[in-house]
């Protein structure tokens, strides 16, 4: 119950914090 809500959501997350971080 901690290792497939926090994947899907980590993965969201790093795409944006990615994204804002290469800009």
């Amino acid at each position: 119950r901690f290792s497939t809500l926090p994947h899907l959501f980590h993965f969201r997350t790093f795409s944006v914090f990615l994204k804002f971080y290469i800009t």
